[in-house]
């Protein structure tokens, strides 16, 4: 089982280093410039001039103007490096860093932002920065990754405002400071990045460096939400169970509603929860279990948490508690952190039909910290709760 984990720990660090890479790619297909045919450009490419070779390598690699092809792209933008073309390095870095059209080399990625900074190139700064924080063909120094991402801010790369205001705000590489952290997030925010929309609405609805806003941060979960952002709908359902404003909760159960009906799991898997316990909305236990089993077996981790709390609490049928804890152990190991929430005060308490059990309570508490509740939830005092 810890095998598994630490496996699925891989893979979720690889895919959200390949969510960077998208956004890096993203971020510089602006600088790639756009004014001429692909054909015009190749041939000026097979020239010898190394703007045109970066910019068919941008073509290649985003699909412009003819199919996508990595490969070509990687061996384009190479020539343009090896030209001095600035705005290539970074470029050539992402395919190195995220194994596309090459075989994958960290230590080449990072070797090559760190070229591209050295030669004034925010986006390899940002670049630069990245592998700095998470330790990509370096030692992992986020002192240093902060100072970078300060430079690619200082040029307005989105990415570069976002991750600096992440250090700021959780005080890690630089001296935690709420109010800047919340004005660089603001600032990616208005450029509409959804992961800045959703981070911004946290700190809204806790009041970080700003005062606490709850219809502003309902209204900027919408706007993250048509950027195809589905983490907004977590952070909907808390509006709508514990908001104290009715117009952000009204906002909350809207788009709540519309997502289920759309089909969307994470917004079934949301307000099904919300539905079975009459939070924000009547209570409806045969609708909560309907949208709850249909997420559940589409592998949705949120629809097995809602299932198993039903099962554990006794919520529309008889209580269960070994199916429920079941639940939990599967939801929790796909990355549910309430689920490894409940699963850790019921065996840490020995409460809902489960015996008391340190050692199983410590492995849903290592989950919880790796599913982000680390300096979230003080596990000390939920085992010293009184029982409600």
């Amino acid at each position: 089982m810890r095998k598994q984990e630490k496996n699925q720990g891989k893979r979720k660090k690889r895919e959200a280093g390949k969510l960077e890479a998208k956004r890096l790619r993203a971020a510089t297909a602006g600088s790639a410039g756009l004014g001429s045919s692909f054909e015009e450009v190749k041939a000026m490419a097979e020239a010898g001039s190394p703007h045109a070779q970066s910019l068919l390598g941008f073509m290649y690699r985003d699909g412009r103007g003819t199919a996508q092809n990595y490969g070509q792209a990687a061996f384009w933008l190479q020539k343009a490096v090896d030209g001095g073309a600035v705005n290539a390095y970074a470029a050539l870095a992402m395919l190195f860093q995220e194994g596309l059209g090459v075989e994958r080399d960290v230590d080449r990625a990072y070797g090559l932002y760190g070229q591209g900074a050295a030669k004034g190139d925010p986006f390899a700064q940002y670049g630069l920065g990245l592998c700095l924080e998470e330790g990509l063909g370096c030692g992992q120094d986020e002192a240093a990754a902060a100072a970078r991402y300060e430079k690619a801010a200082e040029a307005h790369v989105v990415q570069g405002c976002f991750r600096l205001a992440r250090l700021l705000r959780e005080g890690r590489g630089a001296v935690q400071d709420k109010e800047r952290a919340f004005s660089l997030m603001e600032r990616a925010a208005r450029e509409q990045f959804g992961p800045a929309m959703t981070q911004l609405a946290q700190m809204l609805l806790e009041g970080e460096g700003c005062q606490p806003d709850q219809p502003r941060a309902a209204r900027l979960l919408g706007k993250a939400l048509e950027l195809g952002m589905d983490s907004a709908y977590p952070q909907l359902g808390y509006i709508l169970a514990r908001g104290d404003e009715d117009d952000a909760r009204i906002i909350a159960r809207r788009l709540l509603r519309q997502g289920s009906a759309r089909g969307n799991a994470s917004a079934m898997a949301v307000y099904g929860k919300a539905l079975m316990a009459g939070q924000g909305v009547e209570e409806d236990e045969a609708k909560a279990r309907e949208l709850l089993e249909a997420t559940a077996k589409a592998g949705h981790a949120e629809g097995k948490t809602g299932l198993g709390l039903m099962a554990l609490l006794g919520i529309g049928e008889e209580k269960n508690p070994e199916k429920g804890l079941a639940l939990l152990d599967e939801a929790s190991a796909a990355g549910s952190a309430e689920a490894c929430y409940y699963a850790f005060k019921a065996y840490g308490r020995g409460e809902n039909g489960a015996n008391l059990d340190m050692s199983k309570a410590s492995i849903y508490r290592e989950r919880g910290d790796a599913c982000g509740l680390k300096g979230i939830v003080d596990w000390d005092a939920v085992l010293a709760e009184e029982e409600d």
